[in-house]
């Protein structure tokens, strides 16, 4: 296996260029206080208000939305909210 494909712990298995889909991000990737966060990203919810929200600091909101986009294999905010978008129904209606 080259580096770049070893799955290891919570973490994607990386495929440049190539995000991962809903089932398989929620079925083994990610936490619980992630997937919440994603569900008031796809709300329409600034870092600050979900922060509000969930009673967090910024910065834990931050490291979250950090976490989920590496797990995601995502760049940036704008591909992680396209990847909400892409998967709207599906996380408003999961429960965990």
């Amino acid at each position: 296996m080259k580096n770049g494909d070893k799955q290891q712990g919570n973490q994607a298995t990386r495929q440049p260029g190539k995000s991962i889909h809903f089932e398989e991000a929620f079925r083994c990737y990610l936490t619980k206080a992630e997937i919440r966060v994603l569900k008031l990203i796809n709300e329409g919810l600034s870092g600050s208000e979900i922060a509000a929200r969930l009673g967090n600091k910024r910065s834990t909101v931050f490291t979250h939305r950090k976490n989920v986009k590496r797990k995601l294999n995502l760049k940036g905010n704008r591909s992680l909210e396209r990847w909400c978008r892409t998967y709207a129904g599906k996380i408003r209606d999961y429960s965990y």
